[in-house]
Protein backbone atom coordinates (compact mmCIF):
# COMPACT_ATOMS: atom_id res chain seq x y z
CA UNK A 1 0.00 0.00 0.00
CA UNK A 2 1.40 3.07 -0.66
CA UNK A 3 1.45 6.91 1.03
CA UNK A 4 -1.84 8.89 0.31
CA UNK A 5 -0.93 11.72 -2.22
CA UNK A 6 -1.88 15.16 -2.17
CA UNK A 7 -2.42 17.24 -5.22
CA UNK A 8 -3.42 21.02 -5.54
CA UNK A 9 -7.50 21.37 -6.49
CA UNK A 10 -9.44 24.09 -7.17
CA UNK A 11 -12.70 22.89 -5.40
CA UNK A 12 -13.58 20.08 -2.76
CA UNK A 13 -16.83 19.45 -1.15
CA UNK A 14 -16.32 18.92 2.90
CA UNK A 15 -18.61 16.29 4.02
CA UNK A 16 -20.16 15.64 7.27
CA UNK A 17 -22.51 13.35 8.84
CA UNK A 18 -24.13 14.24 12.30
CA UNK A 19 -25.82 11.50 14.59
CA UNK A 20 -27.33 12.35 18.31
CA UNK A 21 -30.48 10.41 20.07
CA UNK A 22 -32.54 13.01 18.87
CA UNK A 23 -31.08 14.81 15.39
CA UNK A 24 -29.71 12.80 12.31
CA UNK A 25 -28.25 15.27 10.16
CA UNK A 26 -25.31 15.89 7.03
CA UNK A 27 -24.29 18.93 5.64
CA UNK A 28 -21.67 20.02 2.82
CA UNK A 29 -19.43 22.50 2.75
CA UNK A 30 -17.87 23.40 -0.57
CA UNK A 31 -13.97 24.75 -0.71
CA UNK A 32 -12.68 26.81 -3.40
CA UNK A 33 -9.45 28.39 -4.90
CA UNK A 34 -9.72 32.03 -5.55
CA UNK A 35 -8.90 31.40 -8.92
CA UNK A 36 -12.39 29.12 -9.17
CA UNK A 37 -14.52 31.73 -7.77
CA UNK A 38 -16.25 32.62 -11.48
CA UNK A 39 -16.85 29.34 -12.36
CA UNK A 40 -17.97 28.19 -9.13
CA UNK A 41 -20.88 31.24 -9.15
CA UNK A 42 -21.49 30.03 -12.60
CA UNK A 43 -22.25 26.45 -11.21
CA UNK A 44 -24.50 27.63 -8.34
CA UNK A 45 -26.49 29.79 -10.72
CA UNK A 46 -27.18 26.98 -12.92
CA UNK A 47 -28.07 24.90 -10.29
CA UNK A 48 -30.38 27.16 -8.58
CA UNK A 49 -32.10 28.08 -11.94
CA UNK A 50 -32.71 24.41 -12.28
CA UNK A 51 -34.23 23.99 -8.97
CA UNK A 52 -36.45 26.93 -9.93
CA UNK A 53 -37.53 25.21 -12.97
CA UNK A 54 -38.47 22.11 -10.87
CA UNK A 55 -40.54 23.69 -8.40
CA UNK A 56 -42.25 25.76 -10.68
CA UNK A 57 -43.19 22.29 -12.01
CA UNK A 58 -44.70 20.80 -9.18
CA UNK A 59 -45.73 23.83 -7.97
CA UNK A 60 -49.93 22.27 -7.11
CA UNK A 61 -48.29 19.29 -4.98
CA UNK A 62 -45.56 21.29 -3.40
CA UNK A 63 -48.79 23.50 -2.22
CA UNK A 64 -51.22 21.12 -1.57
CA UNK A 65 -48.46 19.26 0.77
CA UNK A 66 -47.57 22.51 2.92
CA UNK A 67 -51.62 22.96 3.07
CA UNK A 68 -51.50 19.29 4.52
CA UNK A 69 -49.08 19.98 6.98
CA UNK A 70 -50.55 23.15 7.86
CA UNK A 71 -53.44 21.41 8.78
CA UNK A 72 -51.92 18.70 10.32
CA UNK A 73 -50.37 21.37 12.49
CA UNK A 74 -53.17 23.21 13.78
CA UNK A 75 -55.18 19.22 15.02
CA UNK A 76 -51.90 19.00 16.70
CA UNK A 77 -52.23 22.63 18.70
CA UNK A 78 -55.40 22.07 19.32
CA UNK A 79 -54.90 18.42 20.68
CA UNK A 80 -52.16 20.34 22.64
CA UNK A 81 -53.99 23.30 24.05
CA UNK A 82 -57.17 20.33 24.99
CA UNK A 83 -54.71 18.53 26.89
CA UNK A 84 -52.75 20.86 28.47
CA UNK A 85 -55.18 23.86 28.91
Amino acid sequence: MGQPVVKPVKHILFVRHYESKSVKCQYAIDVIHESYLATYLDLVDQEMSEFGQRIKQHKKEIFKSIKTLSQLNQIKDKKDCETNG
